[in-house]
């Protein structure tokens, strides 16, 4: 199973943990401890920090040299209304954890790591880390007895790696009724950074574009393809389908329908701790119209269809969420120029045109897109 998929079963079974109540509990204290190397991973703590800014009043972390799978069992119970919770994150390939809740109850859980500590897994743990909070909070049906989770945790394969003791920086308080401690802050500014890495994006999208005043609306569908860089820096490819449409005045009727290859350049900016980027962008494409005329109910002779080629140029701003670690949602706004006047003429016998339809040069438009996101 790809790693899209495995983080895509996880996410959703422990969201259904929380759907599942009908009054979210809150958390009086959540008590941290964290082995993650020397300098126990500050992004990391950051992004637990906002995961839990809503389920708890304060969450205080402190960070150990190396983790202890049996501190769980032999640590005393958490405050009244309180939860305690060890993450092991020192381990190159995976992260371990062990929640403890009221009434001895607990949460085990091991979550892979295909690129260690990097964006998308601090945002995996983060995720989790909330749900098995949640967990604990509703009650003994999602969780396990002491028996149960220290089963689990002994199944848990023998640590492949040693780990060298840090430097453990003093005791770390975040308080979400102040507005001095800001986590989402420290992590947005850690997400800002540069990753070092090309991200391939590949989707569908559909569009609704003005086009004219007899057709005033027009569909597309098309498949969408783009590259992105660390900077933020982007090369965009679209190959976009039209639906026919058809306008039958009389005295005669016309079927339009297009094919439309586009491509160009967008620079992404990222917000609310990276899952909305704004993005902003120019192209140019070619489209290939197809067009034949129909019976409006007029005695007229029809022509044969015809196609032609026509040259466009494009503007588009927008915004993307990031729905899951490896799909994003698109909201583009565009408006495509045409470089040639078009227009559609109906000829009498003496010769004389007559103008049916002629779509505007400026042609707005929105596409909603749904892309998968491939490192590379």
């Amino acid at each position: 199973m790809s790693r899209l998929g495995r983080r895509g079963i996880i996410g959703f079974g422990l969201t259904l943990v929380a759907a599942g109540w009908t009054a979210q509990a809150r958390a009086a204290t959540v008590e941290i401890t964290v082995a993650a190397g020397p300098d126990c991973a500050p992004p990391l703590r950051a992004v637990m920090a906002e995961q839990l800014a809503d389920l708890a009043t304060s969450v205080t972390f402190s960070c150990v040299g190396r983790a202890d799978e049996e501190e769980p069992f032999r640590a005393t119970p958490a405050t009244a209304g309180g939860v305690r919770l060890w993450l092991d994150a020192s381990l190159p390939a995976e992260a371990r954890l062990t929640v403890r809740g009221s009434g001895d109850r607990f949460f085990v859980r091991r979550v892979p790591l295909a690129a260690g500590l990097d964006e998308v897994g601090r945002e995996e743990i983060g995720q989790i880390v909330r749900s098995a909070v949640q967990a604990v909070l509703a009650g003994q049906r999602e969780t396990l007895s002491r028996a149960e989770a220290r089963v689990a945790v002994a199944s848990w394969p023998a640590r492949a790696t040693p780990v060298q003791p840090p430097r453990p920086p003093p005791s770390e308080t975040a308080s979400f009724d102040r507005p001095s401690a800001s986590p989402s802050s420290r992590r947005g500014a850690d997400r800002d950074k540069p990753t070092g890495r090309h991200v391939l994006d590949l989707g569908a999208a559909a569009t609704l574009r003005a086009f004219s005043s007899a057709i005033p609306i027009v569909g597309e569908v098309a498949v969408v393809a783009a590259v992105s860089g660390p900077s933020g820096g982007s090369l965009w490819l679209e190959g976009a389908y039209r639906f026919p449409a058809r306008d039958l005045t009389p005295p005669i009727g016309l079927a339009i329908r297009a094919l439309a290859f586009r491509g160009g350049l967008a620079v992404s900016s990222r917000a609310h701790g990276g899952r909305i980027a704004f993005r902003a962008g120019v192209g140019a494409g070619v489209e290939r119209t197809s067009f034949s005329p129909q019976p409006a109910g007029g005695a007229v002779e029809l022509a044969p269809g015809e196609s032609f080629l026509v040259v466009t140029g494009r503007a588009l701003a927008g915004t993307e969420l990031r729905a899951a670690a490896h799909l994003r949602v698109g909201l583009i706004a565009f408006c495509d120029v045409q470089t040639k006047d078009v227009h559609y003429d109906f000829r009498t016998t003496d010769g004389t045109a007559h103008r049916v339809l002629t779509p505007f040069r400026l042609q707005p438009g929105i596409t909603l897109s749904v892309s998968g996101e491939l490192e590379l």
